[in-house]
């Protein structure tokens, strides 16, 4: 379960979910994750890290990360921030 603030979540469909958030400064410990979408994330604001594969990547206002379908990521570090995530099916390129 995310500890994101959701200010709105009204595009949902099969192939594509949007979904802007705003997450106060936290740490979490790592945890395995990933899905068979493909995924956008844009940072507007704030600061934080993330955690890919065994990389680990500062995060930034304007920031973009995109992760292939099964691909393992997730935010350790939270310094606050706001973003933009886009989880699309990858068959979607294919319609």
């Amino acid at each position: 379960m995310h500890d994101d603030q959701i200010i709105f979540d009204r595009f949902s469909h099969p192939y594509l979910k949007l979904r802007y958030a705003e997450i106060a400064p936290t740490k979490r410990n790592y945890i395995e994750h990933h899905h068979t979408e493909c995924e956008i994330a844009l940072f507007l604001s704030g600061t934080g890290s993330y955690r890919v594969g065994s990389k680990e990547y500062d995060i930034a206002a304007g920031d973009i990360f995109l992760f292939a379908s099964n691909e393992n990521h997730f935010i350790t570090e939270i310094g606050g921030f706001s973003y933009i995530r886009l989880h699309f099916e990858p068959r979607i390129l294919w319609l």
